[in-house]
C-alpha cells in the first residue's frame, strides 16, 4: 500500500503519460505461481499468507451446521447453528411447524437419524457418564448433551439462541461434530431420567463442520 501511496504521489497532471508494453507470462524472470489467476479460490491458493488453517485442521472448525428434517410426519424443519468462539460454543437456530410451548433439544450419541422414530441416534451424548440434568444449573450434572428448552410461538415457530461451555467443534472428546441434534415433542423437565420426559423425537439432523471463507468470518 506504501509503494502504491508513493506512485501515486509522483503521478500529477504534469507528468506525461508512458506507453509500456505489457509484460507477458513468458517474459517473467521466474515461474508463475499457481493458484493466482482471479478464477482461483482463496481456499485453492496454498500460498495465500492469509488463508485460515481452521479449514485444513479438524481442531479448529468454528463453524457447524445441523439441516433440521422431520421424523416420520411431524412436519417440523428447521436449521441449528453452532459457532466455536474461544472456549464457549454459541448455539442458534429456528425450527418451525412445533406445537406452541417447550420442546426439548438434545445432542444425542449417534449421527444416524434413519431408524424408526430416528432411535439410531442413540441416547443423549454424555462423555463423562453423568445423569440427565439441567446446563442452565451451573453446579448440577447433567449430559453435555442436554441443552434444555427452546420455545415455539403460536406460529409454532422456535427462534433461540444459547451459550454452551462443555461441548466443542473440532476432534476432542466433547466434540459434537458428526453427532445428532434432536428436538423432541414434549418439554424437558430437566429431571426424570434418563432424558427428560422429553417425549418423541420429531426433527433430527447430524451435526456438520462449515469450512468458512479464508478470509474474514462467515457472516449469516
Amino acid at each position: 500500500m506504501a509503494l502504491a501511496t508513493l506512485l501515486l504521489a509522483g503521478c500529477g497532471p504534469d507528468t506525461a503519460p508512458t506507453n509500456v508494453e505489457p509484460m507477458q507470462p513468458e517474459d517473467s524472470d521466474g515461474p508463475a505461481l499457481e493458484g493466482t489467476r482471479p478464477e482461483d479460490t482463496a481456499l485453492d491458493n496454498e500460498m495465500d499468507p492469509m488463508r485460515d488453517e481452521s479449514v485444513d485442521d479438524p481442531e479448529r472448525y468454528l463453524y457447524a451446521e445441523a439441516e433440521m428434517l422431520p421424523v416420520g410426519t411431524s412436519g417440523v424443519t428447521g436449521v441449528v447453528r453452532f459457532e466455536q468462539r474461544g472456549d464457549m460454543l454459541h448455539i442458534s437456530g429456528q425450527i418451525s411447524g412445533l406445537a406452541p410451548g417447550d420442546h426439548g433439544l438434545h445432542i444425542h450419541e449417534t449421527g444416524d437419524c434413519s431408524g424408526p422414530g430416528a432411535a439410531s441416534a442413540g441416547p443423549h451424548f454424555s462423555p463423562a457418564g453423568d445423569p440427565h440434568g439441567s446446563a442452565q444449573e451451573p453446579d448440577a450434572r447433567h449430559h453435555a448433551g442436554d441443552l434444555g428448552n427452546i420455545t415455539a410461538d403460536g406460529n409454532g415457530i422456535a427462534d433461540f439462541e444459547l451459550i454452551d461451555v462443555e461441548l466443542q467443534l473440532g476432534s476432542s472428546s466433547y466434540s459434537i461434530i458428526g453427532r445428532a441434534v434432536i428436538v423432541h415433542a414434549n418439554a424437558d423437565d430437566l429431571v426424570t431420567q434418563p432424558a427428560g420426559d422429553a417425549g418423541p423425537r420429531i426433527a433430527c439432523a447430524v451435526i456438520s463442520p462449515v469450512l468458512q471463507p479464508a478470509y474474514g468470518s462467515l457472516r449469516r
